[in-house]
């Protein structure tokens, strides 16, 4: 969970790297790996609903994209893009009432939805078309729908891999100590 557990030589392996719910011990370190990741190559997908809270400014931030909260009911308003307008499907359920972030500071804006008159944008890069940040709590909203139009969108930001592939996975052997 905390990306300063990592090295380069570990990520670098990678074609995409996820980072949701995740931690750094020191953020300028953390800010650091991703950047030389993304100039070598590595897409770096980052979930904005998971990025810490900076502890002297209280907002979700990191490498200079703000996420601010807000709520939606039922659904989603309509989402724009480059080129197209999406209408998603509904929130489900329990989740009828949805909590999530809009994003400001994104070099290149990919989507964008509207709300009382504002534009909420949250979903595009930072500093190189290899670090992409999604807000709106988009990825479990595909997890939960299936809603093909969310993982269309979706996908943009997770290529090389297809919704077709599946990532290969390596058993990790962990050791546990205990007295």
């Amino acid at each position: 969970a905390n990306l300063n557990d990592y090295s380069y030589e570990e990520l670098v392996q990678y074609d995409l790297v996820f980072l949701g719910e995740f931690s750094y011990t020191y953020k300028r370190k953390a800010e650091d790996l991703v950047r030389r990741l993304s100039n070598d190559g590595v897409k770096v997908v980052i979930s904005a609903d998971g990025v810490p809270v900076d502890d002297k400014t209280g907002v979700q931030e990191f490498l200079g994209v703000s996420g601010y909260g807000v709520q939606f009911s039922n659904g989603y308003p309509m989402i724009v893009t480059e080129t197209e307008t999406l209408d998603l499907d509904l929130f489900r359920g329990e989740h009828a009432s949805w909590k999530t972030v809009y994003l400001e500071g994104l070099d290149d804006c990919w989507a964008f939805l509207e709300d009382k008159g504002k534009e909420l944008p949250f979903y595009g890069t930072v500093e190189n078309d290899n670090i992409v940040f999604v807000g709106l709590n988009l990825v479990y909203h595909c997890t939960l729908t299936k809603d093909a139009s969310a993982i269309k969108l979706l996908s943009r930001a997770m290529e090389p891999l297809t919704t077709q592939e599946v990532p290969e996975r390596t058993l990790v052997p962990v050791e546990i100590s205990y007295s």
